[in-house]
């Protein structure tokens, strides 16, 4: 596992725009669930990136850029940040839940109908809020892709929440929307219809108003003109 001397945390500073947040540029592993199940990431201060190359449709394309051959057919949707990277990585976006993720809230919206998932409720103590959740099945199924298509690269870095800020202004991971300059607006507003028709765990799905939230997000997505991920290599 690579991680950052003293000298080489210095290239995040974004006044040396030649050679800011090249980690994500050109990662020296990229990690699938077993590897990292058997080597879990430090119990240290990072930043991380979630790297695919299933087709998720109407993701818009903008990091293609990256400079080892082996990683050009991955494509880096979200970039995270944490305290523990073990704990993140693994426990929250791996075996978590919609609450416990905007990784997982983000891409669980985007395949409520490839993995027939919807979002459902639950009350906690502040009235009127409430936590979100796909459901154990839901879940279940997020999990079973994720572990299927998502690769990983983390590094070590006390400077962890400056420097996830510069690497999202550098490489608008789509699954970002805080601090990204060009966030992903129509998924921003599917999540937030989604939240609204989100019932109540134990209660039956209204899968017609899944169906609709869905429909008005491809219809706003085409309207941005957004590029897709291309197919699987």
């Amino acid at each position: 596992m690579r991680t950052l001397s003293s000298d080489e945390d210095n290239v995040w500073d974004s006044r040396k725009p030649n050679t800011e947040c090249i980690f994500f540029q050109r990662p020296d592993f990229l990690r699938c669930f077993r590897e990292i199940e058997e080597s879990p990431p430090p119990k240290r201060p990072g930043i991380y990136g979630f790297y695919f190359h299933k087709r998720i449709p109407y993701l818009p394309v903008e990091n293609s850029f990256f400079e080892r051959r082996w990683l050009r057919k991955w494509r880096l949707l979200y970039i995270g940040l944490g305290s523990d990277l073990s704990m993140r990585i693994l426990q929250m976006h791996f075996k978590g839940n919609a609450s416990s993720s905007s990784l997982r809230l983000h891409l669980g919206c985007l395949l409520c109908t490839e993995l027939k998932i919807c979002l459902f409720k639950l009350p906690i103590e502040t009235e009127g809020k409430y936590r979100y959740t796909f459901g154990e099945e839901g879940e279940h199924r997020l999990t079973k892709w994720l572990i299927q298509y998502a690769r990983v690269a983390w590094i070590e870095t006390e400077h962890y929440i400056d420097r996830e800020k510069e690497a999202i202004h550098r490489y608008v991971p789509p699954l970002n929307i805080e601090y990204n300059p060009k966030y992903f607006g129509p998924l921003s507003l599917f999540t937030s219809r989604m939240h609204c028709i989100a019932e109540p765990v134990g209660n039956s799905p209204q899968w017609h108003r899944v169906r609709e939230a869905y429909d008005e997000f491809v219809r706003e997505a085409e309207q941005e003109q957004y590029k897709v991920l291309p197919d699987e290599v």
